[in-house]
Parts: structure tokens; C-alpha cells; sequence
């Protein structure tokens, strides 16, 4: 799958260098990656293991830093480091020490998505999750339970959202008139065929289409698609599917 970002999201990602951010570009490449995955004829038993793991959410990447470095090339570009740590589900994974080819793909999907290379993916701790409970053992830390929320960037308009909250939903649920699901994701969409939103259950990201994103950006006013619509989806879609945890909204090209 390509997943092809927006202007404004691409300046967010690029130009801010924090662990949420490198988060977010790592759970979108791996994404992409048990996509590729699907398609593969062959595993070797790593691949086998992680593509399972991360696709039933049994094996997880988190985050812990994002260092600058220099390049070797002209001008000594400043490049990034994502530091990571692995958390598996299978004692044999503990000892597998070459994961190089693993964090060579998620290096080239994240630059992929951006279009330039400038980050690099690092594993420095491989630990273990406990197999007898339902999460994480106590180190793992609590972003894998973070919900999608309004981040500071726009934070200020939080307080007029219910204003035009059912204006957004209305817009949002006009084309809407099937869902699916399956193992690893939820769709909606029309009766068609047409896929407009698609929830992927192991990064726990919410895709919505580009081109029905600015279809229903020209029904409403631009300046409010542009600060709630995002919201607006991630509530319609818990609407439907309380269940569901969503960590992230984001535009693709789903099709």
C-alpha cells in the first residue's frame, strides 16, 4: 500500500522531530508493512513472527527517542534516529539478535511516505509481553492505551467543536451505506463497493479516502473541515464501533 500524506501533514511529520510524531510515521509503515507482508509468497520464521504479531497485536514497537545525527553527504544534513523497542510474545524472538532486515524496511517505508531520507530506525531493547494477561507487562509504557485526541497544534478550537459537530457528522454519514470487516481491518463505505474509511486494527489507525475527504470539504466550510472533521469522524465511527481504540486519524488514498 502507498500512503501518500498531505502538505500539511507532511510539514507536521518532517518538521517535528518528537517521539509522537516518529510514532506515528512507525505505526504508518508498519501499516505498509503487513500489507507487503500479505502479499508474500515465502516467510523466514522472523518474518513469519512478526508479521503475525504485529497483525493480531501481539508483538508491538514503541518509541523512546528520536536523536539527531549528521550526514555524510553535502552539507552535512541533519538526519534522525528512531530508537525503539521491541515487545514480543515468544521467548525464541528474545535471543533473535538480527532484526537488521525488520528495521532496514520500516527505515525505507517511513522515508517512502515522506519522500526523502532522513530517518532511521534503531531496535535497542527487545523485551518480552506477558502471554497470561490481556497487555503489556508493567514496563510497557501507556501509549499503546492513548486514544486519538486533539494535539496542542489545534487545541484552541476545541471549545467550538460542538457547534458544528452535527453539521460534520451529517456530511460524514451522507455516502456512507455498508461496512465490512475482517481480521485485521473495518471498512465503510457505499453500496458499490467504494471504500471511504478504513480502520486498521493493529496500528489502531483510522484512514479516511483523500477524495471523499474533499468532497465533503466542499460542503461545509473549509476553515472548520480543516480543525474537526477529523474529530468528527473518529466520534461517528466509535458510534458505530464502541469498541474499537483509535490512536490515529489520518488521510490516504484507500482503493
Amino acid at each position: 500500500m502507498k500512503i501518500i500524506i498531505t502538505e500539511s501533514q507532511y510539514n507536521l511529520l518532517f518538521e517535528n522531530k518528537g517521539v509522537d510524531t516518529a510514532q506515528t510515521l512507525i505505526d504508518m509503515a508498519v501499516d505498509d508493512y503487513l500489507e507487503s507482508c500479505g502479499k508474500m509468497k515465502a516467510f523466514t520464521n522472523i518474518q513469519l513472527a512478526l508479521y503475525k504479531g504485529l497483525k493480531n497485536g501481539t508483538v508491538k514497537l514503541e518509541v523512546t527517542k528520536v536523536s539527531e545525527f549528521k550526514g555524510n553527504g553535502e552539507g552535512n544534513e541533519k538526519n534522525f534516529r528512531i530508537h525503539l523497542n521491541l515487545y514480543v510474545n515468544q521467548e525464541w524472538m528474545l535471543e533473535y539478535s538480527d532484526y537488521e532486515s525488520f528495521t532496514h524496511t520500516l527505515t525505507f517505508k517511513i522515508n517512502n511516505i515522506l519522500g526523502i531520507l532522513k530517518y532511521f530506525c534503531y531496535i535497542d531493547n527487545i523485551k518480552m509481553i506477558d502471554n497470561n494477561k490481556d497487555n503489556l507487562m508493567e514496563e510497557q509504557p501507556s501509549y499503546i492505551q492513548e486514544t486519538f485526541r486533539r494535539d496542542r497544534f489545534d487545541s484552541e478550537y476545541a471549545d467550538e467543536y460542538p457547534k458544528y459537530k452535527d453539521m460534520l457528522i451529517t456530511a460524514i454519514k451522507i455516502e456512507i451505506t455498508a461496512s465490512g470487516e475482517t481480521e485485521d481491518s473495518i471498512s465503510l463505505g457505499n453500496s458499490n463497493g467504494k471504500v471511504f474509511v478504513r480502520y486498521r486494527k493493529p496500528s489502531r489507525t483510522l484512514y479516511y479516502d483523500y477524495n471523499w475527504g474533499e468532497d465533503i470539504e466542499k460542503l461545509i466550510p473549509s476553515h472548520i473541515y480543516t480543525r474537526h472533521f477529523k474529530y468528527a469522524l473518529d466520534e461517528y465511527f466509535k458510534s458505530l464501533f464502541p469498541d474499537v481504540v483509535i490512536k490515529n486519524v489520518t488521510g490516504a488514498h484507500i482503493g
